[in-house]
């Protein structure tokens, strides 16, 4: 639809550009098709549109009749000036498309950035969650009050297991629960 457009307004400003005298600048209105070629996103669209407008300024040039006491070099300095325009305004519409496509990727990666922040604090959230668990659980070196040694006494006489209390060196004592381990082994014979 704006590829369309574009060719139509372009066509439309190629006749207007002809059927004016030299003098007048009408051929600057082909920055117009430039702003819209922005708009689809195509990469080289803008430079081979400012290529396509340059050579229908100086077509148009030549075709259109020269305006009674306007000087000779006028218009063309008028013409080589809108040439400039063309690839200026070209340069600088591509330049704000790299800008804001970058613009999007960083907001991406700053994004991104975010999400895996979020998730380290949550994983180390959890990770700190499971150590306070361990410290109050009933095994390995930790102390125990009243409530973990009853809990520990529980568990070590539904199992049919025994507990051995040993001093340790600087103070404190240590519990070792101790289970019997049976092992079933199955002896098949031969044929």
């Amino acid at each position: 639809m704006i590829i369309a457009m574009t060719g139509l307004l372009f066509a439309a400003i190629f006749i207007f550009d002809v059927l004016t005298p030299q003098g007048l600048p009408v051929f600057v209105l082909y920055v117009l098709p430039l702003a819209l070629t922005s708009w689809p996103r195509r990469r080289h669209a803008l430079y081979w549109l400012a290529a396509a407008a340059s050579s229908a300024a100086i077509l148009a040039y030549f075709l259109t009749s020269p305006l009674a006491g306007v000087p000779h070099w006028l218009p063309i300095l008028n013409h080589a000036t809108g040439i400039g325009l063309f690839w200026l305004s070209a340069v600088v519409i591509q330049r704000q498309q790299d800008l804001a496509d970058h613009l999007i990727r960083m907001a991406a990666l700053e994004a991104e950035n975010k999400a895996h922040s979020i998730k380290e604090q949550s994983l180390r959230r959890q990770a700190d969650e499971i150590h306070d668990l361990y410290n109050r659980a009933l095994c390995g070196y930790q102390s125990l009050n009243n409530t973990g040694l009853a809990i520990m006494r529980q568990v070590v006489e539904r199992h049919s297991g025994h507990v051995r209390v040993q001093a340790r060196s600087g103070g404190g004592s240590e519990f070792v629960m101790m289970f019997e381990c049976r092992i079933h082994q199955e002896v098949k014979s031969f044929p």
